[in-house]
């Protein structure tokens, strides 16, 4: 068994619809160790996440995070994505109230 701490996705902006933003890889069991999101606007917006299993799809059944308002300048730690373990094909979905504007960054290990 090998395990490799890892960004998932480096800091970019989220868009204002459903994007995959990381998919595990086959044979691969990942654990999300942090998962943080920065708003960088002068007004409050949200943030949706969703942890898609492998061949689903964005489904208010695999949401983990709903329209959570970040307020202006604030970087929010989520802590409902740490410790969530995704395995082979499943896929962590993300959008924002507003595109370009939410700075997200995740990382974790993989674990195969």
């Amino acid at each position: 068994m090998s395990v490799l701490a890892k960004p998932l996705f480096n800091a970019k902006f989220a868009k204002s619809s459903a994007e995959v933003e990381y998919t595990a890889p086959n044979e691969t069991r990942t654990i999300v160790d942090k998962f943080t999101a920065t708003n960088t606007d002068s007004g409050a917006l949200t943030l949706t996440v969703h942890l898609v299993p492998s061949g689903g799809a964005v489904a208010t059944s695999n949401m983990i995070l709903k329209a959570y308002s970040i307020a202006a300048g604030v970087t929010f730690d989520c802590t409902e994505l740490k410790n969530q373990i995704l395995n082979g094909g499943d896929f962590i979905s993300i959008f924002a109230s507003s595109a370009d504007k939410v700075v997200i960054r995740a990382s974790g290990r993989e674990i195969s």
